[in-house]
């Protein structure tokens, strides 16, 4: 952590155990790193029926939300694939239960999985769905496109995965990173309470500029960047409940709403989606 000593804020484990982690910056103020101060794993953090990108059932309104959400933004991202591409094999690594690779194997796209997460590498199998557990496992050149659909910020390295992951892409191919922005508008509402932060599976916490130097560095050029304008007001009502407001959906609605049209002017939505190719 000695590069990373300026506190942004503390914070806790809404999700599973109520545990505190404070998160900071590095000099830049580009990249915040969450401080895990244990050797335990981290798998049992990812070990409730709240968790949505492995829950197969909707429990509650608010993951029926999500569930119409991830149903518009799967077209959308495959849209963003079609748009690029003619003819795409695409690798998804930390596609969690497989909901990309069911709509992009629908389109009959060639469509591999990477996902290490022993409860949704098994859904995957059971979907018949074609997934390995590591990208070691996965041959290389063999896609023109590897998207990672918020998962960066859960790596150990990221750095490290991105380097592997260049091997895996033909010339010219696309790497299709979504990630949590931690400057947009929703985040300095929320700050600490903001779902997000979603400590400790989250250990990064990227800018934007943080991200494309840390993607650039590994032989990317980056190309361009696009909203995902619903996580802007889904983020918010998660944030709302956590900081214990009264009318969470309403609070949502507006904080959500003037984030986006921030993001319009800043290009800081509260997701976004970064598109690289491979350099020579």
């Amino acid at each position: 952590m000695s590069e990373y000593n300026n506190l942004y804020c503390t914070t806790q484990d809404y999700l599973v155990t109520g545990r505190k982690f404070s998160i900071f910056w590095n000099k830049s103020k580009t990249i915040a790193k969450t401080e895990i101060n244990f050797d335990e794993s981290l798998d049992k953090f990812y070990i409730s029926d709240r968790y949505r990108s492995h829950q197969k059932k909707a429990t509650s309104t608010t993951d029926l939300l999500y569930n119409f959400a991830k149903r518009i933004m799967l077209k959308y991202k495959y849209g963003l694939l079609e748009k690029s591409f003619s003819n795409f094999k695409v690798l998804d690594f930390g596609c969690g239960i497989g909901d990309f690779l069911i709509y992009t194997t629908s389109k009959n796209i060639f469509s591999v999985g990477v996902e290490n997460n022993n409860l949704a590498f098994n859904i995957c199998k059971s979907k018949n769905l074609k997934v390995y557990k590591n990208i070691e496992e996965v041959k290389e050149n063999q896609f023109n496109a590897i998207t990672l659909w918020h998962v960066l910020e859960h790596i150990e390295n990221p750095a490290k995965l991105v380097s592997k992951i260049k091997h895996k892409i033909d010339k010219k191919g696309a790497l299709i990173v979504a990630l949590p922005n931690i400057q947009s508008f929703d985040s300095q509402v929320f700050k600490e309470h903001w779902a997000a932060l979603d400590v400790p599976r989250h250990l990064w916490h990227f800018t934007s500029k943080g991200i494309i130097k840390l993607i650039e560095k590994e032989g990317f050029v980056f190309k361009t960047k696009k909203a995902l304008l619903f996580d802007a007001y889904y983020i918010s009502l998660l944030s709302s409940t956590n900081q214990g407001l009264m009318f969470p959906w309403i609070i949502s609605a507006l904080i959500g709403t003037i984030s986006n049209l921030i993001g319009l002017i800043t290009g800081n939505f509260s997701s976004n989606i970064y598109i690289f190719q491979k350099g020579d």
